[in-house]
């Protein structure tokens, strides 16, 4: 029970505490701060046209596409590559910090269902 009577104890106890807000608040500073900025990003389209039974096609890869690029809300900075090869080439390179490749029966996968 003296212990607790004692006024040092308490002064380290209330110093302690404040060193751990202050340092808690610094770094959640740092983590909620920090928001992404036109991340490079490598887009693989292997989707081919479905045919429909009207004549026309339904190309759901280019939609996408479309929709990715022209988004300027977005965090990511768009690549269109060719192929997954490259694209893993770029991440190995550390040109790209990720890869979305969209399959080539994509279009006609949803078209059957």
């Amino acid at each position: 029970m003296k212990m607790l009577a004692q006024k040092t104890m308490w002064l380290g106890m209330v110093l302690v505490l404040i060193v751990l807000t202050v340092f808690g608040v610094a770094m959640m500073g740092s983590v909620l701060g920090s928001k992404p900025k036109e991340l490079p990003v490598a887009l693989v389209i292997l989707d081919q046209p479905a045919e429909l039974s009207t004549g026309g096609t339904f190309t759901v890869g280019e939609m996408i596409r479309e929709k990715l690029v022209s988004n300027p809300a977005m965090p990511f900075a768009w690549h269109v590559v060719d192929s997954e090869e490259k694209a893993r080439k770029g991440l190995d390179k550390r040109e790209y910090y990720g890869a979305m490749v969209i399959p080539e029966d994509l279009s006609s996968g949803l078209h059957s269902r």
